[in-house]
């Protein structure tokens, strides 16, 4: 090696905490940009592999009378279709352990399936394969597997039965058995997310639990519900890319092309009308992604009143499950690509103080360098392949951990809410790049600038000591009153800090950082948590909402009177028109909104508070204009005083050309679905139509298991279509929010290194530089306490100023991640609680105190003969 290798060896090796300080900064910042940006990706690759191994259908047929083994032969004839499946589905009532759900039952696709360990593959023919967690498949009749992953006041257990008390007909017309015994628990890929199971027209509205029964438990007079179809070559290909869409979408196509005439064909063959599969005011319901759900439950009918046959032709891109997956990880890569810059500005500020630092110390081995004749470029390149070294080192430490540490991290949050088995699926070698190459820039550029600085002086003056800047007096000595009052130590911290400005500068945009990052971790979980205290606690006083038949006699609508004029049952109750449109703005459209039109606005407004966010004024539903809430607006581009567009949808959910166009007079505070309010007189005149009053809103007893009589009396009047109580929605967001609880210990621990990081680099450097004037100290007779806290006061104050510039600094970062991170119809809260603040400060300081711990030994361990020999 050459002398010149030598020496950067030997400063290296002389002062490894300098070195390791830059290595950690570098590898944080580094790393967790890698990691935030290689989630999305992973969470994608994931849900590919995961739907592969499943073979989830590309292409899913849904016919309004049912499919028959005719339709699956011509799905099977179209060019591309390699794997055509007929499956059952249905809806029924159901008492498990106790309790009533509304449960999805499912055709087996075939006997086995994926288990746990991977064993037991079933047929290459068969797709959407259920994945046995637990227990066994069913072997005969009676038997089912039920989902294991879904959150219920009561969990499945093996050995526990399940009795079909009703479904829109007599069970016996769809199963052999109405009891069946739980064999086994599965997750499937129909169902990815496991806090939204789709709709109903039975029970509460919603499903609350799927199973699946063999085929042969489906009697033979229903005919198939749904046909599901793999498009050939699509396998192959990933899923959400513009190929694989375009696959699929020809073949849908093709599928569309031929579905007039098989509807006509199923017209002219329709015999028993008994068998026909009716839905009623589907149109309430289209506007529900999880693919026409209710459609799909709905009961057989002997009524001959019906439209004609139509199919419904859907891809991947329609199941609600699949879709908010996909939408999370856009999300995270959202946040990723912004959130990380802390990281990567704070690197370069600690590799511009150490490397002046370092410069600083070696100015006469510079001058002597420069003497020798080193060209300014040789001399420099001590310096840059010095941080190049601990950048190089740091990148690939931090990528090759965070890299992988934090996708699975984030993975295993959303698994609360998701199930789709996580992988290892590497480093991508595009984000490392990039990650490396962003933090190297920014830390050798600061190299470069602080090696540039001293090597523009002459060899003569670089052989001399620094000559010291001449002293200033600071603005606190004007103020003569509290200067003159002040200890000799505490003067000296006070010059100290304000004498060395880069320094100051450094420390509190790290601290800043660090606090800022508490308050964004603490923020969120405050304004996640918020919405749902606040739109269940005070905005929504109803707990049930009934929704009655499209039909109802005048004895089916007296018996309803009658429960909801029942106080013991109800405390409260109104009516309303409930309608699922589409919202256009200028900036968007095709946002799902329910329009609700109250029969008497001051009661709706008794049960349904309307208030302005900000203020918590009370607004009234004013004629001719409408309310429309805050995040409705927000996506819309709307504002008060704007026209908004509300138009109808067809039966697949989508807009049609009939449109109104309203007023906005005002926002309403808001934080789950859209919604939009008017009054009657401003429905008809927009519309010409009188609203059909077919939704109560109720406030029921919980006394006395009030609900559970409540919903048996609607029952017993059977003019009721559904029964839904808030509870469900609230536990299921419960479950979905404890996902958040792990991303912010991630910010936490995030933020504690980086405040340890900054603080071990700052109060190494702040004691480098002040070396003969601790050993001055120590010979002066101070002891071992006073000189510690002579030190460390500047770096407490430092910190102090640093968390305050931070929770202001926290503010906009929680604003910024709130705002990113919302899922589709939900607004987080915006309102970050006293206590957050509290917690990030005092967190900070905690941190603070840590790093000024580590760093007492070096302080005790000072020479005093060596620190104050003369530089001469």
């Amino acid at each position: 090696m050459s002398a010149f290798s030598k020496e950067l060896l030997r400063t290296i090796t002389r002062k490894p905490g300098r070195f390791l300080a830059l290595l950690a900064i570098v590898a944080l910042g580094a790393g967790f940009y890698a990691g935030l940006r290689m989630t999305s990706p992973d969470m994608k690759a994931a849900l590919d592999e995961y739907l592969d191994v499943t073979r989830t259908y590309d292409v899913r047929v849904v016919s309004t009378w049912g499919l028959t083994d005719d339709d699956l032969a011509a799905l099977g004839d179209l060019p591309g279709a390699t794997i055509v499946q007929g499956a059952f589905q249905t809806d029924v009532v159901a008492h498990m352990n106790g309790s009533a759900y509304t449960m999805r039952v499912h055709s087996l696709p075939k006997e086995g399936g994926y288990a746990q360990d991977g064993s037991w593959e079933p047929d290459d023919a068969v797709m959407n394969v259920p994945v046995l967690m637990s227990g066994r498949w069913p072997a005969a009749k009676g038997e089912c597997v039920i989902c294991g992953s879904r959150v219920m006041d009561s969990p499945p257990h093996l050995g526990d039965t399940i009795e079909f008390v009703s479904a829109s007909t007599d069970v016996r017309d769809y199963f052999v058995t109405s009891t069946y015994t739980v064999v086994g628990m599965v997750n499937t890929p129909y169902y990815v997310s496991s806090a939204s199971l789709g709709t109903s027209a039975l029970g509460a509205g919603i499903v609350q639990q799927y199973l699946y029964i063999p085929e042969t438990d489906f009697r033979r007079t229903v005919p198939y519900t749904e046909a599901f179809v793999e498009v050939e070559g699509a396998r192959a290909l990933t899923y959400g890319t513009q190929e694989y869409d375009e696959a699929v979408e020809a073949f849908e196509d093709r599928v569309r092309e031929i579905a007039p005439e098989r509807s006509r064909i199923r017209k002219e063959n329709m015999g028993d009308m008994a068998s026909l599969r009716f839905y009623d005011d589907i149109t309430t319901y289209a506007g529900v992604l999880d693919l026409l759900d209710f459609a799909l439950s709905h009961p057989f009918s002997q009524t001959s009143d019906v439209e004609d046959p139509e199919w419904l032709v859907m891809g991947r891109d329609k199941n609600v499950g699949i879709v908010s997956f996909t939408s999370d990880a856009d999300r995270v890569d959202n946040i990723a690509q912004a959130f990380p810059l802390i990281f990567f500005l704070v690197a370069a500020l600690v590799a511009l103080t150490t490397m002046t630092r370092m410069v600083d110390e070696e100015r006469m081995l510079i001058g002597t360098y420069k003497a020798l004749g080193y060209s300014k470029a040789r001399v420099t390149s001590k310096y840059i392949i010095y941080m190049l070294l601990a950048g190089g080192f740091g990148s690939f430490a931090g990528i090759s951990v965070l890299g992988r540490l934090l996708p699975a991290v984030i993975m295993n949050a959303y698994a609360i809410i998701y199930y789709v088995p996580s992988g290892d699926f590497g480093v991508l070698a595009h984000i490392a790049a990039l990650s490396a190459g962003a933090v190297l820039a920014l830390t050798l550029g600061a190299t470069w600038f602080a090696a540039a600085t001293t090597l523009s002086e002459r060899p003569a003056a670089l052989l001399l000591p620094r000559v010291q800047a001449n002293g200033k007096r600071i603005l606190l000595e004007r103020f003569t009153a509290i200067w003159s009052r002040m200890s000799f130590t505490w003067k000296v911290t006070w010059r100290n800090i304000f004498r060395y400005k880069k320094r100051f500068v450094m420390t509190v945009i790290g601290i800043a950082g660090c606090t800022g990052l508490l308050l964004t971790g603490l923020g969120l979980h405050d304004s996640i948590n918020d919405i749902i205290d606040v739109q269940y606690g005070e905005l929504v006083k109803h707990n049930a909402v009934v929704a009655e038949k499209s039909s109802v006699s005048p004895e089916e609508r007296s018996a309803i009177e009658a429960v909801f004029s029942d106080r013991t049952l109800v405390e409260a109750e109104t009516s309303a028109q409930g309608k699922t449109m589409m919202a256009s703005g200028p900036r968007a459209s095709g946002k799902r909104v329910d329009v609700i039109v109250p029969e008497e606005p001051n009661a709706f407004t008794e049960l349904t508070v309307l208030r302005d966010r900000q203020t918590h004024t009370l607004l009234e539903i004013p004629d001719g204009q409408v309310l429309i809430n805050e995040k409705l607006a927000k996506e819309t581009g709307i504002n008060p005083g704007d026209e908004i567009s509300f138009y109808e949808q067809d039966v697949m959910g989508n807009a049609t050309n009939t449109f109104y166009t309203f007023t906005v007079a005002a926002l309403t505070e808001n934080y789950i679905y859209n919604y939009a309010y008017m009054t009657a007189d401003t429905w008809e005149a927009a519309t010409g139509e009188n609203p059909r009053y077919s939704s109560r809103y109720a406030q029921v007893n919980d006394e006395n298991e009030g609900r559970q009589r409540f919903e048996d009396a609607l029952r017993e009047t059977q003019g009721v279509k559904t029964v839904s109580f808030n509870d469900e929605t609230i536990d299921t967001y419960r479950t979905m929010l404890k996902s958040v609880d792990l991303i912010v210990v991630v910010l936490i621990v995030s933020a504690a290194a980086l405040a340890f990081i900054v603080l071990y680099n700052l109060t190494n450097i702040n004691i480098e530089e002040r070396l003969r004037e601790i050993a001055t100290l120590k010979v002066l007779g101070f002891t071992r306490r006073e000189t510690n806290a002579y030190i460390f006061r500047e770096i407490a104050l430092l910190a102090l100023v640093g968390c305050l510039a931070g929770l202001v600094f926290g503010i906009w970062l929680e604003g910024f991640v709130v705002t990113t991170a919302e899922v589709d119809q939900v607004m987080f809260g915006r309102t970050i609680h006293p206590a957050s603040f509290c917690a990030a400060f005092v967190l900070t300081m905690v941190f603070s105190a840590i790093a000024m711990a580590f760093m007492t030994p070096k302080l005790a361990h000072i020479d005093m003969v060596e620190s104050l020999k003369s530089n001469e």
